[in-house]
């Protein structure tokens, strides 16, 4: 699965949002089940705080990201190298796999 990269509005962080393989676009209507994707990754060593609709997640080899039921994450990092990294393993790890391509 294609990623989209791009770093947010308030220069504070990047956004990843997962796109279809067959539109290459984002789909917005997607809803992810955050209650799985949190055991999976409390069984894979993140520390996810459950925020409601939200989950919080960061592990010591990755930047603290926040992951919306969509698949959209807002990674907290200016490098846009660690967003890319930290994308492509929140993906990989919840069943998303993907390749993070930067899209202004």
């Amino acid at each position: 699965m294609p990623i989209m990269l791009r770093q947010c509005k308030t220069k504070a962080g990047y956004e990843a949002l997962p796109l279809d393989k067959r539109t290459n676009k984002w789909d917005q209507d997607r809803r992810l089940d955050l209650g799985a994707i949190k055991h999976t990754m409390d069984g894979l060593g993140y520390e996810v705080l459950d925020a409601g609709p939200l989950l919080i997640a960061k592990r010591h080899d990755i930047r603290e990201a926040t992951i919306y039921p969509t698949g959209r994450l807002i990674i907290k990092t200016n490098d846009e190298a660690d967003a890319r990294a930290t994308a492509e393993r929140i993906y990989k790890d919840i069943g998303l796999e993907g390749e993070a391509a930067p899209i202004s």
